[in-house]
């Protein structure tokens, strides 16, 4: 793609002083520490529901120092979420070799009576033998499976049967990544499996997030640490930190050819244009008041932004990297979609969906969105999604008729979404819930929920 003004790199270099380099990217985890994911699952249920509360988990290191996780819960072998977030926490860096389980009471039902059982080990403390290494600013995800029925000890006693599991991520081009604002991290989902298998520590406050045509690596938007984390999905682990210019981004959009990433900076009523072989700001466009949703149009070489704050939609050319038409749409435009030659545009102002055609740009009203919409997506046989998450829905609309055609109840506050387009899956990102649903697109209808970060916010899809 022909780049204008490249003259400006030099200067840009110098300005760009924040977040140039991962050692100079705002640490995620105080002290250079690490992070440590637990995920808890139950094996072997089936016959009496067996109950047992945490006080906490520790984890122990190679010096035989006690490292508390905050894992304080109540567990039961009747539960059918089969991938629990125990705890995620900041940890130092270095050797672990143990966990401690420190049980306060467990209790086994047998024919409606709930019978109290005897903790086995001094305190009710249990320690698991593990064996790695945290390494600074980096995730680690370990995955306790409890054996309920071999937990049950002679007298009414009990003694939980736990192993530990670290993660292991192999199939690059089945993954699924959500980014998640809490915890300086993103999730990583095996779709095949529909089952979290590790975590990836990035930049401070992760939003949204894209993946580069080839599958190969990831662009995280930064919001705290005011910079994009480039993430190896083989590796696994954050490689490369583009600057922003001190700008703070929320949105990220990327050309088709993959040479040029668009982040969104409400604050500054801006997007800059970053050209990703060398990780350098090449142009940052003025648009409008707080803007948020953005969509790169490959067909016409367009970037569309929704500007929240001024009730309109900039159109970028992909070639000037210039505005070159402004659009009104509602009061506060958020989603932005393209799909049939139409441009679909949320309004949380006045809970319409509104249609630009392209490339007219002329727009109108397309039906009421029942709720204030939130974000869209293109979907499969000629629908778009789109989530209203203050009524906690997703509804499904036909592009050719514009009707709202289903509407399916979600977890708390619906946003952001990913298409599988293979299996025909769609993720949506639950905020407040801190989960990820995921719905039968052909179906429509809720087909697996799984626990993510706290306070999810992004998430894209590896194409296969």
């Amino acid at each position: 793609m022909q780049l204008v003004m490249r003259v400006v790199l030099v200067l840009v270099a110098l300005m760009a002083t924040a977040c140039t380099s991962l050692e100079k990217m705002p640490q995620a985890f105080p002290g250079g520490g690490g992070q440590v994911y637990l995920y808890f699952e139950t094996l072997g249920t089936g016959g009496a529901e067996i109950r047992f509360a945490l006080s906490d988990v520790f984890l122990v290191d190679e010096d035989g120092r006690r490292h508390p996780l905050g894992a304080e819960a109540e567990l039961s072998s009747a539960d059918p979420d089969g991938g629990l977030r125990l705890a995620v926490s900041g940890m130092e860096p270095g050797r672990y070799v143990g966990m401690a389980w420190c049980v306060s009471w467990a209790t086994v039902e047998r024919n409606g009576v709930i019978v109290p059982l005897e903790l086995q080990e001094t305190g009710g403390e249990t320690l698991v033998e593990i064996d790695f290494t945290l390494k600074p600013g980096r995730s680690r995800t370990l995955f306790a499976q409890w054996f309920a029925e071999p937990s049950l000890c002679e007298d009414d006693g009990f003694l939980p049967k736990l192993t530990i599991r670290e993660q292991r991520v192999e199939l690059a081009s089945s993954l699924i990544f959500v980014s998640n604002v809490a915890d300086a991290s993103l999730t990583v989902i095996d779709r095949s499996l529909s089952r979290v298998v590790g975590s990836i520590a990035v930049g401070s406050a992760p939003m949204g997030l894209v993946s580069s045509p080839d599958g190969t690596c990831l662009y995280v938007a930064s919001h705290g640490g005011r910079c994009i984390s480039v993430v190896d999905v083989a590796a696994g682990h954050v490689v490369d930190t583009f600057g922003n210019l001190g700008r703070a981004p929320t949105e990220l959009a990327i050309s088709q050819d993959g040479e040029l990433l668009f982040a969104v900076n409400p604050a500054s009523d801006s997007v800059t244009v970053i050209e990703t072989a060398t990780g350098q700001p090449v142009r940052v466009v003025d648009v409008g008041r707080n803007p948020g949703g953005i969509v790169f149009d490959a067909d016409r070489n367009r970037v569309y932004v929704a500007n929240t704050g001024s009730g309109t939609l900039s159109v970028i050319d992909g070639n000037t990297l210039q505005v070159v038409r402004t659009v009104t749409v509602g009061q506060a435009p958020r989603g932005v979609a393209v799909a049939d030659g139409t441009l679909f545009v949320t309004d949380g102002g006045t809970s319409t969906l509104w249609l630009v055609d392209l490339p007219s740009y002329a727009a109108s009203v397309a039906v009421s969105a029942g709720s204030r919409g939130g974000r869209l997506l293109q979907g499969l046989h000629g629908m778009v999604y789109m989530t209203a998450p203050v009524k906690d829905e997703l509804a499904f609309v036909r592009t050719a008729t514009r009707s709202d055609v289903k509407r399916v109840p979600m977890n708390s506050a619906p946003g952001h979404m990913a298409l599988d387009t293979v299996h025909r899956k769609l993720y949506v990102v639950c905020n407040e819930a801190d989960k990820l649903v995921v719905v039968d697109a052909s179906m429509r209808k809720i087909d697996t929920v799984m626990h993510v970060g706290r306070r999810p916010y992004g998430v894209t899809v590896i194409d296969e």
